[in-house]
């Protein structure tokens, strides 16, 4: 038993940006480390029940707001806020956070 490589279905879930961004690499050398196992990954922004939905792994960002799940967190995620010199010039810049509301935002994952 100790020789045995792992097989069978891996059913994992993870938002669009998250997944597109961080799981590809992972998930393919995974893959090649592990030839008898098949990976579904669902890309979604709805909220997900694991069990019920029958997945074995969810990635996000965040905090687990379903104390039944067991979280490790796998590392950060650094955010930046970035605006041209147009655009700061045409709207001001903001000093407090709460005045973020007021302006045009685009969020984007890498």
């Amino acid at each position: 038993m100790a020789n045995e490589q792992p097989r069978g279905l891996l059913r994992l879930t993870a938002p669009y940006e998250l997944g597109s961004a961080f799981l590809t690499d992972i998930v393919s050398e995974f893959l090649a480390a592990h030839p008898e196992v098949d990976i579904e990954l669902e890309l979604t922004e709805r909220p997900v029940d694991l069990v019920e939905e029958g997945f074995d792994l969810s990635f996000k960002s965040g905090r687990v707001s379903d104390s039944s799940l067991i979280a490790r967190e796998l590392g950060l995620v650094q955010a930046h806020l970035v605006a041209s010199p147009e655009y700061l010039a045409r709207r001001g810049t903001p000093s407090r956070p709460e005045e973020l509301e007021q302006h045009d935002l685009v969020v984007a994952g890498r």
